[in-house]
Formats: structure tokens, C-alpha cells, sequence
């Protein structure tokens, strides 16, 4: 079996996978740079607001240790000023006033420059203002609403995740997937399923691929230890609809999950794959029986 969105590496110079006979159609040069700008313009603000969060971040752990070391130094100054020295009448060393005086007068002249910039006003650039005849900057998600339009892909048409991956031919004739260790590693594909007449479609931001409703052989189910590089959903993998899928992440934030199902097609005598997690298989099952 050939699986459609994966890549044989017996040929480590080859980098296509075996979707090409399959694509109907590909996004527009014009829909890819309007893509590109909202992403940019986007992706920009989130980058900006991020560094702020992490400048918060270090700014408190710097408060927090420089207080810990003046607490710590002014109860040392208080052990020698008061119970060694009025008590003992011993001699105090200069280096153990200097240094917890210095982290005390350094807490204080943090604290003091903390404050002041707190006070300053902080300057924001004013956004221009929109000409009543300028449209609205586009947002990602509106590009993604025309490019997925522009593939005949309803509007309600379901979101699911396809697995991609490298594999090698092997003698049985299944394909050899690429392990890390004993588990299996898929990258998860955001995709969108829909029929049209004939034919089962999947759409993503590049392409459209049509499969003949008459190719399809059935639905096979594999159990294994297997991997997402990441998590797209907005519910948690072990909340909500997921929470069934026994799914878990690992200390990579990779997501842990022990059963897929294998769309099996049959064109011009070969047979194709199209693999997805087992929390998709209502969706596929839905559009193919419609």
C-alpha cells in the first residue's frame, strides 16, 4: 500500500510525497501573499507581545532574588551589629558589613529605577486611522475563509487532522514509518474534508485532492505507540470529545495516543492510504456516507 501524504525516503534526496496524481488544484500566487501579509502583520503583534510577557517575567524574578538577598543580608548586618558584636564585643570584619550593605543599597536603587519608569508614560505609536474608503486590514482568518472558498470547500465543512510522515518500502509491501525509539511519529495536518459529487476532497491552505468515492476499499483500523508533533485543537487532547481517545502528552508536549485508521483506495490497481487519528474517523465517516 502507498501511503498519499507521506514521503519514501528509500531515496534520501526525494522530498515529494505520493499526494501529486491527487491534487485538483493549487492556491493562487495573489491568495499566498495576502496570506503571507495578515501572518506578518499578525504573527508580528503576537511576537511583540510575547517579548513584553517574558521581560515582565525576568523583571519579577530579578525583584523577587534581589529582596531575598537583602533580607538574607540584613539579617547577617543585624547578627553582627547586635548579637556578635554588643553582645560578644568582638571585632566585625569589614567584608561582612560591605556585602550585605551593598545588596541592601542595591535592592533599594532597583526598587527606586523600577519605580520611576512605572511612572513614565509609555509611548504607543498611534495607529493610523483608516480612510472611510480603505478597507480594513485583512486577518488571517479571512485569507483562510477565501482560499479554502476558492477550493469549492463549504463553509461548514469539517476541520480534521491528517497524518503525514517518512516511510520506507518494505517487503511486505506496508510502508516502514519513521520511529524515534519504539514509538511511531506523526506530523498531524490541518485539513478540510468535504464531498463533492463524486468525489471525497480534502483542502488545506496549499491544495485541494479529489478521491473517487467508488476507489474506496474500506476503513482499517492499527493500534501502536504512536506521536503528534503537536496539538491543534482548541479542546485539550484529554478533555472534553478527546477524553474517550485515552490521549497524553509527553515531557516534549508531543501528544501520546495508541490508535489510528487507514482510508484504504484503489485506483489504476495500486492501493493508497490516507491515515488519521481515531478521533477523526466520525468526521471521514460522515462525509463518505453522505
Amino acid at each position: 500500500m502507498k501511503p498519499i501524504f507521506a514521503v519514501n525516503v528509500d531515496d534520501k534526496k526525494n522530498t515529494a510525497d505520493n499526494s501529486g496524481a491527487f491534487r485538483t488544484a493549487t492556491v493562487s500566487d495573489e491568495l499566498t501573499e495576502r496570506y503571507e501579509v495578515a501572518c506578518d502583520r499578525e504573527l508580528g503583534t503576537v511576537n511583540t507581545e510575547l517579548d513584553e510577557s517574558l521581560r515582565r517575567r525576568y523583571r519579577t524574578r530579578t525583584t523577587r532574588t534581589l529582596i531575598l538577598a537583602a533580607v538574607l543580608s540584613g539579617i547577617l548586618l543585624f547578627f553582627e551589629l547586635v548579637v556578635n558584636h554588643l553582645i560578644g564585643g568582638k571585632t566585625i570584619e569589614p567584608i561582612l558589613l560591605i556585602v550585605p550593605t551593598a545588596y541592601v543599597l542595591a535592592l533599594i536603587a532597583y526598587l527606586l529605577v523600577r519605580l520611576l519608569r512605572s511612572k513614565k508614560p509609555t509611548e504607543k505609536p498611534t495607529p493610523a486611522p483608516v480612510a472611510e474608503t480603505e478597507e480594513a486590514p485583512e486577518s488571517i482568518a479571512d485569507v483562510e475563509r477565501l482560499i479554502y472558498e476558492a477550493f469549492g470547500a463549504p463553509a461548514d465543512a469539517a476541520r480534521i487532522d491528517i497524518l503525514y510522515f517518512d516511510y520506507k518500502s518494505s517487503p511486505n509491501g506496508e510502508p516502514a514509518i519513521r520511529k524515534k525509539g519504539k514509538t511511531v511519529e506523526f506530523i498531524n495536518m490541518d485539513m478540510r474534508i468535504f464531498r463533492d459529487g463524486d468525489s471525497l476532497c480534502l483542502a488545506d491552505l496549499d491544495a485541494r485532492y479529489d478521491f473517487p468515492i467508488s476507489s474506496v476499499r474500506g476503513i482499517r483500523r492499527e493500534r501502536g505507540a504512536f506521536s503528534l508533533l503537536f496539538w491543534n485543537k482548541s479542546t485539550p487532547c484529554d478533555s472534553g470529545e478527546y477524553r474517550l481517545f485515552g490521549m497524553t502528552k509527553n515531557n516534549y508536549d508531543n501528544v501520546l495516543f495508541g490508535t489510528l485508521h487507514i482510508l484504504e483506495l484503489e485506483v489504476d490497481g495500486e492501493t493508497y492510504g490516507i491515515y488519521f487519528p481515531a478521533y477523526e474517523l466520525d468526521a471521514v465517516k460522515a462525509v463518505l456516507d453522505a
